[in-house]
């Protein structure tokens, strides 16, 4: 669900599920919505909720300007989970979700005809989106915080893809500058590179009982490291970060 002041847009259901991942293809057609603003600024913030049913277990805010170009890009943004409702309790199992969205202040501007612009004159594909095979090359890490007792973790790393089957390294035991040299491959859904969702890698603390959730990063698909024409690859390094409620 999208909302804007008190307008409230919601999609249907996906049109295809499997395991934590969901596509919809779906778009709203344009309207005008009017409202009691000045200023389309005043309206303060969009929000985008992750429904189920009609609780909102996670969300995203942002403010309006960040939507006001008539011919944005596929944006892909990271949820928070609603603590209050307490559905999902770690930031990082929120997920990201692909949106693209248009504000126009026709009071200040005129009137629009999004179909005029490059990123909407399209129609959207109903049918499967098509299949890219990525193979990441997973070296090292460094500096990771200790999530054990003797100051060290026994890190591994798990790699989203599209697919329902777990991609993950093996355990490095007692390492904060585990050395994995490894190579999983990815199965991504996206009929262009520009659609294709980010490369989600969260490092864990492997435990007998509970593997405890230690750092992620988050490499967009035109930061990786990659020639079309050479078929080179080349090591990069990427950060990670805490999410707010991470146990270390």
């Amino acid at each position: 669900m999208i909302k804007i002041a008190e307008v409230e847009l919601e999609t249907p259901d996906p049109a295809y599920a499997e395991g934590n991942y969901n596509r919809w293809k779906h778009r709203f057609p344009q309207q005008t919505i009017k409202l009691p603003y000045v200023d389309v600024k005043d309206i303060g913030k969009v929000y985008v909720y992750l429904m189920s049913g009609k609780d909102p277990i996670c969300y995203y805010v942002a403010d309006i300007e960040n939507f006001m170009n008539p011919n944005p890009e596929y944006r892909w943004i990271e949820m928070m989970p609603d603590l209050a409702l307490g559905k999902i309790k770690d930031a990082h199992k929120a997920g990201v979700i692909s949106v693209k969205l248009s504000i126009h202040d026709s009071n200040k501007f005129g009137p629009i005809d999004f179909k005029q612009h490059k990123s909407w004159s399209s129609e959207i594909k109903k049918k499967r989106t098509g299949v890219k095979i990525i193979r990441a090359y997973v070296f090292q890490c460094r500096d990771l915080p200790a999530a054990d007792d003797n100051g060290q973790s026994d890190p591994f790393i798990k790699i989203w893809d599209s697919t329902s089957k777990e991609k993950k390294t093996r355990v490095i035991d007692d390492n904060n500058n585990p050395l994995f040299y490894e190579t999983l491959e990815l199965t991504i859904e996206g009929d262009k590179t520009e659609e294709m969702p980010p490369f989600i890698l969260d490092i864990y603390d492997k435990d007998l009982i509970s593997d405890d959730f230690i750092a992620r990063s988050v490499i967009k698909v035109k930061d990786a490291c990659f020639s079309e024409d050479e078929n080179i690859l080349k090591p990069k390094w990427h950060p990670c970060k805490m999410t707010p409620n991470s146990p270390a």
